[in-house]
């Protein structure tokens, strides 16, 4: 089975790349939105060629549940430039001039959930199969899990004060506020019961945090290339910045499997899935 619209999803990306390569002032055009549009069309048409289902076939009827989760992947957008824009000041946005590109910024991160989605699909397809186990001994696992969502709270906290009250900048206060939020995340899907990245690895499954990881270096390393000229977002206050695969700071890509795996684990927060797969 073909999906025609992944070759859309690739002209999209090509159109992209030409802009990005040839805009002279990327202030008065980025083509941060169409580029995730495009692929995300492409990665969805990929998806179901391997697996005879994807995330646009899922909710292709069901609009109000498809505009949803652009709507969370917006919020967990939002959460995102709190800790990294205004706490940690890691990045920032020059070409986010008013509130129309304010609003183009905030859609694209909506599209980032769907996406995100269906890149970890693509790369699963690969790696499900591979026998890879840990043999976890945790004494009192649902007590550990249990307190996540505190852990997750005084995370975040501590990282506002850091960077509120003692001016402290970069990917240390970032971090510390999205690993609080993935705790919280990890814990509303304890209590519903549901599998989630952080639940899987503690029964010894590490898998699904694996290829979210990939997924997300993957992505990171094709988004940021196509940046390197634009300059859409520059970022700030990182360490070892002089280290780089492809002009790309080492530390960027190494985060994009939090960026993975915050996006998905708050998707799993709120849609229920059957079977014992997280996607």
């Amino acid at each position: 089975m073909f999906a025609y619209y992944s070759l859309v999803g690739a002209v999209f990306l090509g159109i992209s790349f030409l802009i990005w390569g040839f805009s002279l002032n990327p202030s008065l055009y980025h083509p941060n939105l169409f580029f995730e549009i495009g692929f995300w069309l492409f990665l969805d048409g990929v998806d179901f060629m391997l697996n005879g289902d994807s995330f646009l076939h899922k909710f292709k009827r069901r609009f109000g549940r498809l505009s949803l989760a652009i709507f969370l992947g917006a919020v967990i957008g939002a959460v995102f430039d709190l800790f990294g824009v205004i706490i940690s000041k890691t990045w920032q946005y020059p070409v986010v001039t008013n509130i129309a590109k304010v609003i183009e910024l905030y859609v694209a991160w909506g599209v980032c959930l769907p996406m995100f989605y269906s890149g970890y699909r693509v790369v699963k397809h690969f790696i499900w199969k591979s026998k890879i186990n840990l043999r976890i001994k945790l004494k009192n696992k649902k007590s550990l899990l249990s307190m996540l969502g505190i852990a997750g709270f005084i995370l975040c906290l501590l990282s506002a004060i850091l960077g509120f009250a003692f001016n402290l900048k970069g990917i240390l206060v970032f971090a510390l506020g999205i690993l609080g939020m993935w705790f919280i995340c990890e814990y509303v899907s304890f209590i519903e019961k549901r599998k989630n990245f952080l639940i899987d690895l503690v029964e010894g499954n590490p898998k699904p945090i694996i290829i979210a990881a990939i997924a997300g270096i993957l992505t990171g390393i094709v988004w940021e290339f196509g940046n390197l000229s634009a300059l859409a977002w520059k970022y700030t206050n990182i360490a070892f910045s002089d280290i780089k695969i492809l002009g790309i700071p080492i530390m960027i890509i190494l985060g994009w499997p939090a960026l993975y795996v915050l996006f998905l684990s708050f998707y799993r927060a709120v849609f229920k899935s059957k079977g014992r797969e997280l996607f």
